[in-house]
């Protein structure tokens, strides 16, 4: 269902969570913003790049709602970030993060770990891991399969897992455990 189709939006909602492409690109998301009608119980969650910041218009409609939650796909700083997720701005990725915490909005950050970006990973925590009381959340992509980290020879591998340890990722198991199943 598209959200242009909603017309009746239940008092028995709790969350709505918003998913890309990338959902704060237009204002579409507003119109159903606008329709929820018990907003002080209802949590809203946005999945996104973090190249767009919410306008005035709709920084007032969320501030009527019980929580606000933005994660940010970050799968690399910088200039690896920019080259791994297709639209990635880095200066705008920031202003993002200090427009959230400026509206004491909740952060979270989702990365997805393959092929083209593993070499960042340290870059990666020490960025994340600087944020108190944000999680993050780290997911191995695993098609299309030439961009799985399985790809990668073993010295490599062994290398992924070092660091998984060393800096103590989250989901850690899950990564070493993907590494090792081949």
């Amino acid at each position: 269902m598209e959200i242009d189709d909603v017309t009746n939006v239940p008092n028995t909602l709790e969350k709505i969570l918003f998913l890309g492409g990338e959902p704060l690109i237009t204002n579409r998301h507003l119109k159903l913003l606008r329709q929820v009608k018990n907003k002080s119980n209802v949590e809203i969650i946005y999945n996104t790049n973090g190249t767009f910041i919410p306008n005035d218009e709709v920084v007032e409609e969320l501030r009527h709602y019980k929580k606000v939650t933005f994660i940010l796909s970050i799968d690399g700083i910088g200039e690896l970030g920019e080259r791994v997720r297709s639209g990635t701005k880095w200066p705008d990725v920031v202003k993002f993060i200090d427009w959230v915490h400026d509206n004491m909005y909740t952060l979270e950050f989702n990365s997805v770990l393959h092929k083209n970006n593993y070499m960042g990973l340290k870059d990666l925590h020490d960025f994340c891991t600087r944020f108190t009381n944000t999680r993050w959340y780290i997911n191995v992509l695993t098609f299309p399969f030439d961009l799985d980290i399985n790809v990668l020879d073993a010295d490599t591998k062994n290398g992924i897992i070092s660091d998984a340890e060393r800096l103590n990722l989250p989901n850690k198991d899950f990564i070493i455990n993907h590494l090792q199943k081949n």
